[in-house]
């Protein structure tokens, strides 16, 4: 268990220095429309967070851009916060990879991925309703210009990576190991 945390962590830092998050989150910002920034930033926090299983570090690479869109745009600051924050809570909920599900997995003796069916059935719906009422509420007072982000889609590639072999019931261990070897 101590080395799946180390593997998990290192691959948060590894995907965090090569400029995954960054990537990540600009790709996310490019394509959304002006009017769905605080519900486009709840998504983007939910997938950053599912994918390197860290709440907390989804809210650190994401809090800054968020506060610098919510000021530009004249977006609510706490409605803009407080997607982030759900979002990133969310995804960590969810995520294989996360310290939490590795030792509430591990020491209740269950799979990962029964851990990860009950959660979506329990939070799915609360995340499809909150992303309802940030498309309703979280409309900008005035709608910023669309920007094109500078990114890097093969630093995307990783997190896709993970989740996907993490969701097909390959071993956490391995997942982790070929996700860090693969962003070198």
């Amino acid at each position: 268990m101590c080395i799946i945390y180390l593997l998990a962590g290192a691959f948060a830092t590894v995907s965090k220095v090569i400029g995954g998050v960054d990537s990540t989150v600009n790709l996310g910002l490019t394509y959304i429309h002006p009017n769905y920034i605080i519900a486009g930033l709840f998504v983007i926090a939910c997938f950053i967070s599912l994918a390197t299983g860290t709440s907390v570090g989804s809210i650190v690479a994401i809090g800054p851009i968020a506060v610098g869109l919510a000021q530009k745009a004249g977006l609510s600051l706490p409605l803009t916060l407080a997607s982030l924050l759900g979002g990133a809570m969310f995804g960590d909920n969810l995520s294989v990879i996360s310290d939490t599900t590795i030792a509430a997995t591990r020491t209740q003796g269950c799979e990962m991925r029964d851990k990860f069916r009950v959660n979506i059935f329990i939070d799915l719906p609360a995340a499809v309703i909150t992303l309802i009422l940030l498309v309703i509420f979280g409309r900008p007072e005035t709608i910023p210009s669309l920007q094109v982000y500078d990114y890097n889609l093969i630093k995307v590639i990783p997190y896709l990576f993970v989740l996907i072999l993490s969701l097909a019931g390959l071993n956490v261990f391995v997942v982790l190991t070929i996700g860090i070897f693969y962003q070198e």
